[in-house]
């Protein structure tokens, strides 16, 4: 005959029982929390206007034929491919009232811009960005391709004495500030049979055949 406690399951299984849902609270807890970061970040991206991604996709396509770069076409000597040329268009102390918002959202047809003939007309979700652009100031970013290369300066400073030997072009000058930042060291340099390997592997995925490591080491 069995005796009654045989039927509960032992104390440990009770006890795992007891914790599960406990766990399975607090795993609710921290995806909630995490779900509702993702979204205010992204509800803080949307309230951004990206210029290069949003506004100048919208100018280049619509507005540039007439008012861009090239001054055979232009009309009324007015230049949207530029902050300078914008400005005249746009009012920073009242964006509601700015030309550019008023010419794309006029209902005359002898006033509104792109003109109807353009076949360019401007859809309301444009209308919106352009007007969010206006009112958080018309902030300009030139094109990456039009910036001047410059040469960041070499963080010396940073890179301890005995490790001046190591770098041996300017990048590896970079390359050892960073390590020092993060409490590493260089690697010791690499010999001629693991060089050979790596760059097969790298570029192949496959190890070299023993007569070109011979070839590569003894070269």
């Amino acid at each position: 005959m069995n005796c009654p406690t045989d039927s509960f399951p032992p104390a440990s299984q009770s006890h795992d029982r007891l914790r599960a849902p406990r766990i399975t609270w607090v795993i609710r807890l921290i995806l909630v929390a995490c779900l509702a970061v993702s979204l205010h970040r992204a509800t803080c991206r949307a309230d951004e206007v990206n210029f290069a991604q949003q506004i100048r996709p919208i100018l280049s396509d619509n507005c540039f034929t007439c008012h861009g770069p090239d001054a055979e076409n232009r009309a009324a000597d007015l230049r949207l491919d530029t902050a300078d040329g914008v400005q005249t268009v746009i009012s920073l102390d009242s964006p509601d009232t700015s030309e550019l918002l008023r010419r794309i959202n006029s209902a005359d047809p002898d006033e509104v811009m792109p003109p109807p003939a353009s076949q360019h007309q401007l859809s309301e979700p444009q209308k919106q960005l352009l007007a969010k652009w206006v009112a958080a100031g018309a902030p300009w970013a030139s094109h990456w391709s039009f910036d001047p290369l410059r040469s960041p300066p070499l963080p010396l400073s940073n890179i301890p004495l005995g490790w001046r030997n190591w770098s041996r072009n300017t990048i590896d000058t970079f390359v050892s500030a960073r390590l020092a930042e993060s409490s590493l060291r260089p690697s010791d340099e690499a010999d001629r049979n693991t060089l050979i390997r790596r760059l097969y592997l790298d570029l192949l995925g496959l190890l070299p055949q023993p007569s070109e490591v011979d070839t590569f080491v003894n070269d």
